[in-house]
């Protein structure tokens, strides 16, 4: 029998749990755009209560992971260890494992997957601290927001 992977609703509820700190929303949206169509995401983002002109900077699959298990791992207010490090990584595996084709990583942070906050952020939210990541592919996007309060 295929190992399934977890409902989005799941995932969310494990992270939600091992993380323990401030608000995670994950969730998938879908164009109905042509598959051409570029800017579709922009227009999804509002639908979620996401600052929709906010910049996304796009980086690698190698960043995005590093950028995700630190979110993860991390309270951005107060830099609080929340999780393990391999527990992070468990939860990596199973949202790539949703990916059916290649996707583009994007972020609303920039410099700030080097594990540290020195660099500088484009809020998705109205919370003070907040890191948005988004798993595109041509037309679906799994979408990621940590929200921390100071």
């Amino acid at each position: 029998m295929p190992n399934t992977p977890m409902t989005l609703a799941d995932l969310k509820s494990s992270i939600d749990t091992e993380r323990d700190c401030g608000y995670v929303r994950l969730f998938e949206v879908h164009s109905s755009a042509p598959e051409n169509e570029v800017n579709w995401l922009p227009n999804q983002l509002a639908v979620h209560a996401l600052n929709s002109s906010m910049h996304l900077h796009q980086i690698t699959e190698a960043e995005a992971k590093e950028l995700f298990c630190y979110l993860l791992t991390h309270d951005m207010a107060h830099g609080i260890d929340l999780m393990q490090v391999q527990k992070a990584e468990s939860f990596w595996n199973a949202i790539m494992a949703r990916l059916s084709e290649p996707a583009c990583f994007f972020t609303n942070t920039k410099d700030m997957h080097k594990n540290n906050w020195a660099g500088s952020y484009d809020p998705a939210t109205n919370s003070t601290f907040d890191s948005c990541l988004v798993f595109k592919e041509k037309q679906k996007a799994l979408i990621m927001v940590i929200e921390d309060e100071d």
